[in-house]
């Protein structure tokens, strides 16, 4: 008698046909195109705002500092020193709150003298400022 080290093992492999599930997915697709009203998502509904947008209402002070290359202050186009423009800055910050002060430094300026302008001005608790380029 001869002993299989293999035994053989009917294994039944089920096998799932994709058609009719192509076909049932199909149809469901179609339904849902049919039924949705395509219509509703081309509205969006937007409140209007009665605020106006006039410029003559929205008071926005800007104070603007130009930084020569020699390391000149200029406040509003006047020759500055860095203590008086702190003092203005913050005599402007006391009257409104919505005051800009906008950094131009000139193209050729170095950064080590612009980074000591920008930390005496952080030291001065003055940290919401812009910096914009001088328009060459």
């Amino acid at each position: 008698m001869q002993v299989s080290l293999f035994k053989r093992h009917n294994v039944s492999i089920s096998i799932i046909k994709l058609t009719p599930l192509i076909d049932v997915l199909f149809i469901l697709l179609i339904f849902a195109m049919l039924v949705t009203d395509h219509q509703n998502f081309r509205q969006i509904n937007l409140s209007v705002s009665t605020y106006s947008n006039d410029e003559s209402e929205i008071a926005l002070d800007e104070l603007i500092i130009r930084i020569r290359t020699d390391g000149e202050l200029f406040l509003e186009d006047e020759r500055s020193t860095l203590p008086s423009i702190l003092e203005t800055i913050k005599h402007k910050q006391e009257k409104r709150s919505n005051v800009s002060i906008l950094l131009s430094p000139d193209t050729g300026l170095s950064f080590s003298k612009f980074v000591k302008i920008v930390d005496q001005l952080r030291s001065s608790r003055i940290i919401n400022f812009n910096i914009i380029g001088n328009g060459d």
